[in-house]
């Protein structure tokens, strides 16, 4: 089943900017005056747009809305969601969501503070992402963002193959959770070009594998500089061919990200 959950915001007071939430999210938010807390966001006037946004802020390609969560209700993909509720002292810190349909998270929205007639528990909204997300594992805390790459397909995530693997898939990977682009790393833990990756974000062979009933999904990609999805990728195929070494996880690919502010890790000694 994809990401989903209840969709919760983490702010310092209403319509202000935050981070958004799906199920046990722990995105950090932005310092502010006030305590930062968690709260739930409204179902009234919120869009495919806002649902969209949501799921990208978490890294997502797409997603789309569930708008009675906890009572139980389907989605436009077809499976049953529910979900337990949200705590009755969380506040609800926005409503009326209105975003740009290539917004990239609910702080790039502009928000109203929900109307307690309208918005009460009941009327907290949830979201679930779509088919080809990406993620990397092994993240938390680095600067910039490196990990092994997993990825959603079938309802089901998996690891990629290093066969093949370069900074143009890397890139694309990378792409999908907002950054400029990416650096490739093997399942060595080693750059693809092969220099030793930089100490500040992670160590030689330190990237988590994938767990034993996960499989590998991808392999042999041949990514392009016009290509936006890593499952769309040409060369996209089954992690497990002959004499490639990728049926287990020793072979798991990587990548470090990076934004236009900051430069791709250079080649080593």
């Amino acid at each position: 089943m994809p990401h989903s959950g209840m969709l919760q915001y983490c702010s310092a007071g209403r319509a202000g900017g935050g981070d958004a939430s799906a199920a046990n999210g722990t995105a950090g938010a932005a310092a502010a005056s006030r305590p930062l807390q968690w709260g739930s966001v409204c179902n009234a006037g919120f869009k495919v747009a806002a649902a969209r946004a949501a799921c990208r802020q978490l890294g997502y390609v797409d997603g789309f809305i569930l708008t009675r969560p906890h009572n139980g209700s389907y989605g436009v993909d077809g499976l049953y969601y529910t979900f337990t509720a949200n705590p009755p002292y969380m506040p609800v810190w926005l409503s009326d969501v209105q975003c740009g349909a290539n917004a990239r998270s609910l702080a790039g929205c502009s928000p109203q503070p929900p109307q307690p007639s309208v918005c009460g528990r009941n009327a907290d909204v949830g979201t679930a992402a779509s088919e080809g997300s990406v993620r990397l594992v092994g993240s938390a805390g680095a600067s910039p963002p490196a990990g092994s790459v997993q990825v959603c397909i079938g309802r089901k995530w998996g690891t990629v193959c290093d066969s093949g693997w370069d900074d143009a898939d890397a890139s694309v990977a990378c792409r999908q959770l907002g950054y400029a682009g990416g650096a490739a790393v093997m399942g060595s833990g080693r750059l693809a070009n092969g220099s030793a990756p930089p100490p500040q974000w992670a160590a030689p062979g330190a990237f988590p594998r994938g767990p034993r009933d996960m499989k590998v999904l991808l392999e042999g990609l041949a990514c392009g500089p016009a290509d936006t999805r890593l499952d769309q990728c040409g060369g996209s195929g089954a992690g497990t061919g002959p004499g490639t070494g990728c049926a287990g996880h020793s072979r798991d690919a990587g990548a470090v990200c990076f934004n236009s502010t900051s430069s791709p890790p250079g080649p080593g000694p």
